[in-house]
């Protein structure tokens, strides 16, 4: 784990700061940074992909730790946290499924069938069927996916990408 990064700090940031701020870590990060907003330090933490987040109190604010240890040591709890839960994120999802009949009545308005939908997804047509017969939930971007292919043009150029990238595979 990384323990130190001198270009890092807590507080205020230029818009320099703030926009490496929102990248994604390519590694686990676990690491005390000074605290510029009082004493002590505060606690940095990341897994892959995800972008570098500071400990918060429940009330939204920074936590400060007295020493560097302390503060490493509970970076370094919500890395092994967040590696030993993948299913739950920072932020909860803001997306509700979508409901199988809403989705067969989208299909439907669009004139295509389940198998089409699963060609132009690039899944088999069995895991759509999986979707409408509720065995697993509509996925997000399939939802996305629908309302794209609800633009004018758009479902004739889906068929078009989808027809050219089965001729690649032959």
């Amino acid at each position: 784990m990384t323990i130190t990064n001198s270009r890092a700090r807590c507080g205020p940031a230029t818009v320099k700061d703030r926009m490496s701020d929102l990248k994604p870590a390519r590694r686990a990060i676990a690491k005390a940074l000074p605290n510029r907003n009082g004493p002590g330090y505060v606690a940095q933490w990341a897994t892959a992909g995800l972008p570098p987040a500071l400990i918060k109190l429940p009330d939204g604010s920074v936590k400060a730790f007295s020493d560097t240890a302390s503060a490493e040591f509970a970076a370094m709890q919500k890395v092994i946290e967040a590696l030993n839960d993948r299913r739950r994120s920072r932020e909860p999802s803001h997306t509700v499924p979508m409901h199988p009949n809403d989705f067969a009545a989208d299909l439907a308005n669009l004139g295509i069938t389940l198998a089409e939908f699963a060609a132009l997804y690039g899944v088999k047509p069995e895991r759509v069927v999986g979707w409408i017969n509720r065995e697993r939930d509509v996925p997000h971007a399939a939802r996305v996916m629908l309302a794209l292919l609800a633009m004018p043009g758009s479902l004739d150029r889906a068929r078009e990408v989808t027809s050219e990238a089965r001729e690649e595979s032959v």
